[in-house]
């Protein structure tokens, strides 16, 4: 019996080493197969791909050139380059969710419900928790630009704090330093601050931002998040940008140069360089959305806008813009484009203000501006800065297209008027607008076309209108959707031209139409409230 069952254990211990052995050997066998398997995949790999060659002597001098390049730039401009802390006296308001509590009221901007409040905050300076004794601080950048200690910075920066303090990073002495605003200028976001260091300080070179190209060098410096002087390298990605309304500002951005060098909040006011260490631009805007910090879409005020401010501000405080008292409309459609016979150019639809300079010196309505004083205008923002650059008073050639001939024209600059310089605006609630509760009296004859419907203007239509004249024809209803709808078209608007042809009753605006196909597009000029302004009308497909 015990024989027995020592035999049977024995032939079970044996076939448990059997089972085992045989584990083991499957193990070992599907190891050397996957790695039979992936040596072979990676030989095959490696068959296909071109031979690795190193790094040429060649290569490498033109990589160590290009980091001798960069260092050069970070030992010439940073020493010019400022970190600046702006603080101001908060005043304590009683919070109203919670009576006899207190909250600080810190810098910054009421968003009165801007959807960009957020956007713009971001780019914006970053206010610090208010300190127990009622102040709050904000941080930035500036750059010198002249070595009697004045720096170039954003408005934004200091807007709105009573205390500057400015540290200092050049090789004789790292400091701080009080420093008094000299001037500031909120519709190009731009100031000058001044510090007295007792001595020349290290001014940073001024290049072109008219010479820059896009896909050069850019060279952000500054103090992101309060990392002092840091410096991001990438390039120019784009000009001509437009930021538009950003954060309830009080002018719109224009004619910005768009860089993928890291941007962040503490960059505001610091300098945008090309390769050979020139300040081309001012940092002043990021495209961040929700806030997430920087996704390679910076902006920056070109330097030539900040040269003609700089030198107002030191001067005098203040800026003195030329006026050439006109509103103006881009080129933006090749209908509008085939009509006068011009590609390029801006187009004169107004003129605003009292005693237009553009007026007086013999301008025109859909006169088409190409040239200003011998610089080239392609865009409306190339023509706003071009004007503003010249002194008031001065006399300079401005090159228009008429009746798709060019004629030159010498007119003497105006001095800007703040209030008058954009021009009137049409009053959507007022005369001429589309938010009244019932339409214009209308003449018997009406006429529906590209969705709306115009009517001859009687007495009393002028009368309901605030018209001084019955001259032209009146939209009386445009349908939602419609191809004039699409162009911006309004209930109330004044019909004066169509195609080039006056329009002066329905009769004549009858005839200009008549020949159309529903094809064709039609360019008008409509008065909106006060404002007169061409519009293009293209069939929708």
């Amino acid at each position: 019996m015990y024989k027995f069952k020592e035999i049977l254990l024995a032939k079970q211990a044996s076939l448990m080493v059997v089972i085992v052995l045989s584990i083991a050997l499957g193990a070992a066998l599907a190891t050397n197969w996957s790695q039979h398997a992936y040596v072979s995949d990676r030989q095959a790999f490696a068959q296909n791909q071109p031979a690795e060659t190193p790094v040429t002597p060649q290569q490498k001098s033109v990589l160590v050139a290009m980091e001798d390049a960069f260092t050069s730039i970070a030992k010439q401009v940073e020493p010019s380059v400022v970190n600046i802390q702006a603080e101001r006296t908060i005043k304590p308001v009683q919070n109203p969710q919670q009576p006899g509590q207190f909250r600080f009221r810190g810098p910054g901007r009421d968003d009165n419900g801007d959807p960009f409040s957020e956007f713009f905050r971001f780019f914006d300076q970053q206010p610090q928790m208010p300190s127990p004794r009622g102040r709050a601080s904000a941080g930035g950048t500036g750059v010198i630009v002249d070595p009697r200690g004045y720096i170039l910075t954003n408005n934004h920066v200091v807007e709105g704090f009573d205390r500057l303090r400015v540290t200092l990073f050049d090789d004789k002495d790292s400091r701080e330093l009080n420093a008094k605003v000299v001037g500031t200028d909120p519709m190009s976001d731009l100031a000058v601050i001044k510090v007295d260091a007792g001595r020349p300080l290290p001014a940073a070179k001024l290049g072109s931002s008219e010479r820059t190209q896009v896909g050069q060098w850019a060279i952000a410096i500054g103090n992101p998040l309060g990392f002092e002087s840091t410096l991001t390298v990438g390039v120019v990605s784009a000009k001509g940008r437009e930021l538009q309304g950003v954060g309830g500002q009080r002018n719109s951005y224009r004619n910005l140069i768009q860089t993928d060098a890291a941007i962040n909040p503490g960059n505001s006011g610091g300098p945008l360089v090309n390769i050979n260490g020139e300040v081309v631009g001012i940092n002043v805007a990021i495209a961040s959305p929700g806030g997430s910090g920087s996704i390679g879409i910076g902006f920056a005020i070109p330097v030539d806008t900040a040269k003609s401010v700089v030198r107002d501000l030191i001067q005098t405080g203040k800026v003195t813009r030329g006026w050439l008292g006109v509103s103006i409309q881009q080129m933006n459609s090749e209908d509008m484009n085939r009509f006068y016979g011009v590609r390029d150019g801006v187009l004169v639809a107004d003129f605003t203000g009292t005693g237009s300079p553009a007026r007086r010196a013999g301008m025109q309505p859909e006169d088409i501006i190409v040239r200003f004083n011998g610089k080239p205008i392609k865009a409306m923002g190339e023509l706003q800065d071009a004007v503003s650059a010249v002194e008031p008073g001065k006399s300079v050639p401005v090159v228009v297209v008429r009746n798709r001939k060019e004629v030159t024209l010498q007119v003497t600059v105006g001095k800007m008027d703040p209030q008058v310089a954009m021009g009137p605006r049409p009053n959507p609630g007022g005369p001429g607008g589309n938010n009244s509760d019932e339409a214009p009296q209308s003449a018997p004859a009406q006429t529906s076309k590209f969705g709306m419907t115009v009517t001859g203007i009687t007495a009393a239509v002028a009368e309901r209108l605030g018209l001084t004249d019955t001259t032209g024809v009146v939209v009386t209803e445009v349908e939602q959707g419609s191809a004039a709808d699409e162009a911006g078209v309004q209930s109330g608007d004044v019909i004066l031209k169509a195609n080039g042809r006056n329009i002066r009753s329905m009769s004549d605006y009858t005839a200009a139409i008549r020949g159309l196909s529903d094809k064709d597009s039609v360019l008008l000029r409509v008065r909106s409230g006060q404002t007169n302004r061409m519009v293009t009308v293209k069939p929708l497909e």
